[in-house]
């Protein structure tokens, strides 16, 4: 995350030894020195500060999650670089220590440096406070990132750099059987008795989703080869675009932040990912599998995704046009259909699964505070944790 508020000015802060002032130091090249280092002022994360050097300009300094490895923050950072080099100018760079390396590290961790991008008032993705205008910008933004990020455009030594060393589909299942799990061993929420061979039955199925999707992959694939058309089934992906990781100026998208888990893979999984997140009524008590979708709010982020598509006139992107079951081409047929029916369908459940997964693991995360401080918790955050396990709830319901 690189920015969720409007802080007052920052005043300068003791600096440790070994701490943010050696930090700092080691991003030296992309700041102007002397530095102000703030305490983070949102939502108490204390693995984050904010910086201000000389000349005024303003970064934040990130502490990544110690399971992050350095080939993970130089991905992102070839990602993103990528990227802005072929005129996607909203993805927010991670900036270079004085060695050249987008990461600094000290005491075991490592440090990433960004540009902190201000905004006033940030969406909160569990809660669906967005409008069809916000939709609309989304769309346009991700059928921009995904022509800008078009492998068939990218050298072949480009292309294998950007190789990920994991099996991202691997991991996924891996990160879901571990929360699943973990839910059932806490007992996370009222109402639901998630017991490990329901875990278990879950995961089986999700798998099963998982080969679907590669094997309507397959068929998509030999179905444009036998049609003579250009053949580029992926392309640079955000991973996790939702509302929360865009930055709005109004209506406007000013900037993308977040790019953790992006990487060069499949557009229908960016595409399933935030139609779900945009338009998804998993946050409503009466979701269901037949309403996944608010359909106005839908209707605005697919018309604005597939506009930009159709106005690029991009070749490569004829198949995603055609097949993303958005808006069928006037020569599709049923089998077409079926077939991005199915893959959409499947990518899905996947996203939906991530995003149970994210909740249960808030649920289940330990909380390093004394009983009486609980007590002292605040109505925002109580409401923050209601509104996690209706999430979870509704979701869950879908697996059931």
């Amino acid at each position: 995350m690189v920015s969720d508020g409007n802080p007052s000015q920052p005043q300068p802060q003791p600096q440790p030894e070994c701490g943010h002032a050696t930090v700092c130091s080691g991003f030296a090249g992309s700041l102007l020195e002397p530095v102000q280092v703030q305490a983070w002022p949102f939502n108490g994360d204390f693995e984050r500060s904010l910086i201000t050097d000389a000349s005024g300009k303003q970064f934040v300094l990130n502490a990544e999650n110690v399971n992050r490895s350095y080939n993970d923050i130089e991905q992102e950072h070839l990602a993103v670089d990528t990227l802005r080099s072929k005129g996607f100018n909203l993805a927010v760079p991670l900036l270079l220590a004085k060695d050249g390396k987008p990461a600094y590290f000290c005491q075991g961790r490592y440090y990433t440096l960004r540009p902190y991008i201000r905004v006033s008032t940030p969406f909160n993705w569990r809660r669906l406070t967005w409008n069809e205008q916000h939709c609309s910008e989304a769309g346009r933004v991700l059928a921009q990132l995904h022509c800008s990020g078009d492998s068939a455009d990218l050298s072949k030594s480009l292309v294998k750099r950007l190789k990920s060393t994991v099996d991202w589909h691997d991991a996924c299942l891996e990160r879901i059987r571990h929360a699943f799990a973990r839910a059932s061993e806490f007992g996370v929420m009222p109402g639901y008795s998630l017991t490990i061979a329901a875990a278990e039955a879950m995961v089986g199925r999700l798998q099963g989703r998982v080969e679907q999707v590669f094997e309507v992959q397959a068929m998509i694939e030999e179905w444009l080869r036998a049609h003579g058309s250009k053949y580029a089934w992926r392309a640079l992906l955000h991973g996790d675009f939702h509302p929360g990781n865009l930055i709005y100026r109004g209506s406007s998208i000013k900037a993308v932040i977040d790019w953790d888990y992006s990487r060069l893979d499949d557009p229908l999984f960016d595409l399933a990912y935030a139609r779900i997140m945009f338009c998804g009524r998993f946050r409503e008590d009466d979701f269901s599998v037949d309403t996944m979708f608010d359909q106005k709010l839908c209707e605005s982020f697919e018309s604005s995704y597939r506009d930009y598509l159709d106005k690029s006139q991009s070749e490569h992107y004829l198949w995603l046009i055609v097949l993303c079951s958005l808006v069928m081409g006037e020569g599709a047929s049923k089998q077409e259909e079926a077939m991005a029916a199915d893959i959409l369908t499947a990518y899905s459940e996947i996203v939906l699964a991530l995003i149970l997964v994210f909740e249960l693991e808030e649920l289940v995360k330990p909380k390093f505070v004394a009983d009486n401080e609980r007590e002292a918790e605040t109505q925002d955050a109580l409401e923050e944790k209601l509104q996690m396990e209706r999430n979870a709830g509704n979701i869950l319901s879908f697996f059931s």
